[in-house]
């Protein structure tokens, strides 16, 4: 039996979007992904994923500008 209310996740997600974050990683090396269905009205869940980027990413300006402009849009 699952908990009531538990997020269900696609089989196959697939990233709204390629993001370069990563100074350090040549390329859009981000993938962004969005669940909404399970949760409560108006709310979602983005994962923000770096292929190829290490412990320590190489967050730079285009990370501070797309992480304030995502959660300015919340």
């Amino acid at each position: 039996m699952e908990p009531e209310g538990r997020l269900r996740l696609p089989a196959n997600p697939r990233p709204y979007a390629a993001l370069d974050l990563d100074e350090y990683v040549p390329g859009a090396e981000t993938q962004a992904f969005r669940a909404e269905s399970g949760c409560a009205g108006g709310v979602g869940i983005e994962l923000w994923i770096g292929l190829a980027s290490g412990h320590a990413p190489g967050y730079g300006e285009a990370f501070v500008d797309a992480l304030v402009d995502w959660l300015l849009s919340q």
